[in-house]
């Protein structure tokens, strides 16, 4: 077969199915071609069942300082009340919190001396700044308001104790009593839920506030620099900034059926 029969052949393989200079007619919507998503059940609509709403936001959007206190108030009320919901954290923190620490580096010389050294600072008066709870009820106590609260902020102070601050404690909402300049943030719009984040995300200083003895509200305290404290939280996805309590699908449950037993 010479060139031009092969130029011929290719030709008619791809010619036009219509007439020059006419569009092909196009059936179906092809911005939303009617195959997309037909394989998945969980976007079908049903007469029987709401659909939810087609927002992809981030979990710190959805849940925002005041959003963020009421969830906090009603998983600790739960928590506080209802014994169901009580005895289900408990048991978590029986199988997740309980441990003794124990050198194990096989040095024989050196792990009694390490073991020594952490029966001494697990002492409430050496770890606990306010001197009430040795190290494991400190971490029992961690995990707890990972659970209920969402997260908790540990804040390593310069004699090696180690102060907790949970998590309703830090916000944007109600701002802080300076301006967000004298604390070296020149751009305000990263503080998102009291937590200062680099371009990546990255936390860089902590909003903190105190209760006040006399009222039940918060005041403006200080704000703590990343490098200093640890965030423990409950996160479920890569952008979120704040930990979200993992009673959170469980609330309205768990709270309609202690309104039916109450």
């Amino acid at each position: 077969m010479n060139l031009d029969a092969i130029k011929t052949r290719l030709k008619g393989m791809f010619a036009p199915s219509t007439a020059p200079g006419k569009t092909p007619a196009r059936k179906g919507n092809y911005a939303n071609p009617p195959y997309v998503g037909v394989g998945y059940d969980a976007i079908k609509r049903r007469g029987r069942r709401s659909s939810p709403p087609a927002t992809t936001f981030s979990e710190d959007l959805m849940l925002r300082d005041l959003a963020r206190r009421q969830l906090t108030s009603n998983v600790r009320d739960l928590d506080r009340n209802f014994s169901l919901a009580g005895w289900a954290v408990r048991r978590h923190l029986d199988y997740v919190a309980s441990f003794h620490f124990r050198s194990k580096t096989g040095n024989k010389d050196l792990d009694p001396e390490i073991d020594a050294f952490m029966r001494w600072y697990s002492l409430p008066a050496n770890c606990d700044p306010a001197g009430r709870h040795s190290l494991q009820e400190l971490t029992r106590l961690w995990e707890a308001r990972r659970v209920i609260d969402g997260d908790v902020l540990v804040n390593r102070l310069a004699d090696g104790r180690v102060q907790t601050i949970e998590g309703d404690r830090i916000m944007t909402f109600g701002g802080p009593a300076i301006p967000f300049s004298d604390l070296g943030i020149t751009d305000p719009e990263n503080v998102i839920n009291g937590v200062y984040v680099n371009q990546n995300g990255r936390a860089k200083m902590y909003m903190v506030f105190k209760r006040h003895p006399l009222w039940t509200g918060l005041q403006w305290d200080r704000a703590i620099p990343a490098k200093f404290a640890d965030m423990l939280g409950t996160y479920g996805r890569y952008d979120q900034i704040r930990g979200i309590s993992q009673l959170a699908s469980a609330a309205n449950p768990l709270r309609d059926l202690y309104d039916a037993l109450d």
